[in-house]
């Protein structure tokens, strides 16, 4: 799937424990909206670290990696070519990507700061606001429901509670979506 001009190629990626055990596939649902799914965390999609081909020339003419930017320098390189819809897909695990306690990944603080940063640059970029199908508002939220639940899950219930509180600023709907998860 994807565009024959693609300048980025993903594929799907095996994730693997430290051992080797396989924990799951992780899969590019839909290439449909993928500036709207990467900005409000709707999206599964590989790491185009892992899993990335890119053309030499796009990414020298388009400055390369962010050096701004460390855990998600990937993520932001992925949204500027779906900016350009100019990925393709090859839904086959060509990549196994090992997760371990001292990934990148796992440094929350890091993860916020980038991402801010990513996000603030995205929305500078009036060629992918105007590819964007959601409002700001909902994709900060979204931003700060995923960063609430990665604190949560490192244990860090302070920062957890902060960026929560941060995304319901954003968008009110998501106190609906605590009360609809803690009813079920």
């Amino acid at each position: 799937a994807g565009t024959p001009d693609a300048v980025l190629a993903l594929c799907a990626v095996e994730v693997v424990t430290h051992r080797g055990d396989v924990r799951g596939v992780v899969r590019l649902r839909t290439m449909a909206d993928l500036v709207t799914g990467m900005l409000t965390f709707e999206a599964d999609f590989p790491s185009c670290a892992s899993a990335g081909l890119v053309r030499r020339e796009w990414l020298v003419a388009g400055g390369g990696f962010d050096p701004a930017l460390s855990t998600t320098a990937d993520w932001e390189l992925l949204l500027r070519a779906a900016r350009d819809d100019a990925v393709t897909y090859v839904d086959e695990p060509l990549v196994r990507y090992r997760v371990h306690e001292s990934n990148m990944s796992r440094d929350v603080h890091l993860l916020e700061r980038d991402l801010r940063y990513a996000f603030k640059k995205a929305f500078d970029d009036q060629r992918l606001v105007s590819a964007l199908r959601a409002p700001r508002w909902r994709s900060y939220g979204r931003l700060y429901r995923m960063l609430a639940g990665s604190y949560r899950a490192a244990g860090d219930r302070r920062s957890a509670v902060r960026t929560f509180l941060l995304g319901v600023g954003h968008d009110p709907t998501l106190l609906l979506e605590l009360i609809g998860h803690h009813r079920s």
